[in-house]
């Protein structure tokens, strides 16, 4: 037991090195396999992480009815630490669907519960995804709050991809801000 126990936590790393890297395809299978072995054994906490990696890397390769049965399966277990990634990844699949109040209030709830987790980079992740649904929805000035917020925590935590990114939607949100007839 011990073993296989090791074998699928590193199937799990691998899983979220996978994520990391933007490879969803190479998720699935690493992902899977901890997901099933942890599930058998009852470990909420290892259950919860592979069930997240795999709803992130079902939504990124379009396949919304998985992510959304693993997203839930990462809330089913209960797990503090994990149970804001599976919110965030309803909340995408909710904006994904244009439902912008449930996306929202999942969105918020991610914020809430990270921040006390002190995961700072799902918080920041969240309020990215926060200030986009507001700048769709014409709420320009809670779009630049969420989006400098998240502008910020990235930028001191040194990911400068997502600091290129986030500034990129504080741009168009800017933008749209200026421009709102013109951006419809």
């Amino acid at each position: 037991m011990g073993d296989r126990r090791t074998q699928e936590r590193l199937h799990s790393d691998l899983a979220s090195i996978y994520i990391d890297n933007r490879q969803f395809e190479a998720v699935i299978a690493p992902a899977h396999s901890a997901y099933q072995f942890f599930k058998t054994i009852q470990s909420p906490y290892m259950t919860s992480i592979a069930a997240a990696n795999l709803a992130e890397a079902y939504f990124e390769l379009g396949d919304y009815q998985k992510a959304e049965h693993f997203a839930q399966e990462v809330i089913a277990q209960e797990e503090p630490h994990s149970y804001p990634y599976g919110l965030f990844t309803l909340g995408r699949l909710h904006g994904a669907r244009k439902n912008w109040n449930v996306a929202q209030a999942h969105f918020a709830e991610v914020v809430r519960i990270a921040d006390a987790n002190e995961d700072t980079l799902m918080v920041a992740h969240a309020q990215r995804e926060l200030g986009e649904i507001y700048c769709i929805t014409g709420r320009f000035a809670e779009a630049q709050d969420e989006l400098q917020a998240a502008f910020q925590r990235f930028e001191q935590m040194g990911i400068e991809v997502e600091v290129i990114r986030t500034q990129s939607v504080l741009q168009q949100s800017n933008e749209k801000m200026l421009h709102p007839i013109e951006q419809s």
